[in-house]
């Protein structure tokens, strides 16, 4: 058996991944137009996410996530058949922000800043005079909330003529009123301490109220606009989106020829079958992890297929309700077997777990990595990161067929160019056969035209492997 290196066999995965996804993707192309339909969907999404970038704080980064999260979200509804219901920010505030952007909670926060320290410190006042001692160690949220609900109430009627409209999180404030009055409820304080203690947890809350209420509002944005979406998503005709999501059918950013130039750049990696490990060198190193993350751009997603399958992933954060012991849970990623019955593809089904929760955790970390909060949790996250999750090849068997599939891809494209469309076989062969050229890799025109001849078979073969292999 010829040596290799696991370096190498990544990068041969990542081609397969990519040269799969392009056969699905030209496959579609020859069905209908869904994914013309497709991009225009993403078009309208982007505008709409255009509008509300500058309320929403949203950088460029956070525009595209923005984008992405959408498209997924609309592309389960639109499976599921389910149109998901309008959130209402009403019910998680006190006075409700009027406007639905965090630079407005932010001037709130800080122009009423002494009225937030006065709720925190008649609520903690409450609670010492109305809790009995012994029920002291064990007030719960729902105590809390009530008593801040009480207080916020007797505040309007006395506030400024009622105008008193400061914008509260009933959750996060009563959460954090009651974490500190159980640590501290037994504890000797100065006026001083106390007040201090005050100012510092209302500057506390603020912080995490604005962050909860941008998340928030980005998630009503995201709901709101799958609300619009999906009419029209339910137009949308696209088979293969049973095995890649729609932001990955909407932005294919590969060109063939760019692929070929990938190859033919990286030629040692792939033909020199007695290379050693690349260890420490530096330049093949990042040339390795660019190939390696274009070739996770184009993997499958996990597979939701259409009709009456049962599902048996479920994402607290992005499926409607999902209840633990009568209590709905976030953050949760949620795995349902059977345990008096076969699971077919069970392998691949908890392969498809560790990935999923893989990217959750990386965008879990990109929201809240800058929060201290958090930082026990993400640490103890991350370590799904470590996964070994085995790769299925559908497209190659080894390094040598890259090549041919990558010149059948070449095909394709070629024939879809309205520019090309009226040329003869021939040229196409020869205009195939001068872009390997150019890429000083040496194949003759006589197996440019035998692969020519076969893309289709070569087409239809990964697409049922696709098929069988789909979860």
């Amino acid at each position: 058996m010829a040596k290799t290196t696991p370096e190498r066999e990544s990068i041969i995965d990542a081609f397969d991944a990519i040269i799969t996804f392009s056969y699905a993707y030209e496959w579609q192309k020859l069905q209908n137009n869904g994914i013309d339909e497709l991009s225009y969907l993403a078009d309208q999404i982007i505008s709409e996410v255009a509008k509300e970038a500058i309320p929403l704080f949203m950088r460029k980064g956070e525009k595209f996530a923005a984008i992405f999260s959408i498209l997924n979200k609309l592309q389960e509804a639109v499976v599921a058949d389910s149109c998901p219901k309008a959130i209402k920010l009403g019910d998680f505030w006190l006075n409700k922000p009027k406007i639905l952007s965090g630079e407005y909670l932010v001037n709130k926060y800080v122009d009423e800043f002494d009225v937030i320290v006065t709720i925190v410190m008649v609520v903690i006042l409450d609670l010492h005079k109305l809790l009995p001692d012994e029920i002291k160690p064990f007030v719960t949220i729902e105590q809390v909330d009530a008593i801040l609900t009480k207080k916020c109430d007797e505040m309007k009627l006395g506030f400024k003529r009622g105008k008193f409209r400061i914008p509260i999180h009933k959750e996060r404030m009563a959460s954090m009123l009651r974490e500190y009055f159980i640590n501290t409820y037994s504890i000797k304080q100065t006026t001083y301490e106390e007040v201090n203690a005050y100012e510092e947890l209302a500057a506390g809350y603020c912080e995490e109220a604005i962050h909860d209420f941008v998340k928030m509002v980005e998630e009503e944005f995201y709901v709101r606009s799958v609300i619009k979406f999906f009419p029209l998503g339910k137009t949308i005709d696209v088979e293969i989106d049973r095995y890649y999501t729609w932001p990955q059918l909407c932005f294919h950013p590969m060109n063939y020829n760019k692929l070929l130039s990938i190859y033919s750049d990286n030629k040692k990696l792939f033909l020199n079958k007695g290379i050693q490990s690349i260890g420490d060198d530096a330049y093949l190193n990042v040339r390795l992890k660019k190939i390696i993350e274009l070739g996770g751009r184009f993997s499958q997603a996990q597979r939701i297929p259409k009709g009456g399958v049962k599902r048996y992933m479920f994402d607290s954060n992005r499926d409607a309700v999902v209840v633990v012991d009568g209590k709905p849970i976030q953050n949760h990623l949620v795995m349902i077997f059977p345990y008096d019955k076969p699971v077919p593809g069970l392998q691949d089904k908890l392969n498809d777990y560790a990935r999923y929760i893989g990217n959750r955790v990386n965008t879990y970390v990109r929201e809240y990595g800058h929060t201290s909060g958090y930082e026990d949790e993400i640490k103890n996250a991350v370590a799904y990161r470590n996964i070994a999750i085995p790769y299925t090849r559908l497209s190659l068997s080894d390094a040598s067929s890259v090549l041919p599939h990558i010149y059948a891809l070449l095909c394709f494209e070629y024939e879809r160019s309205s520019d090309n469309s009226g040329n003869l076989k021939k040229q196409q062969k020869l205009d195939v056969y001068e872009m390997i050229k150019n890429h000083e890799i040496i194949y003759s025109i006589e197996s440019v035209e035998s692969v020519r001849k076969e893309k289709e078979d070569r087409m239809l073969n990964i697409m049922e492997k696709l098929e069988s292999h789909k979860g």
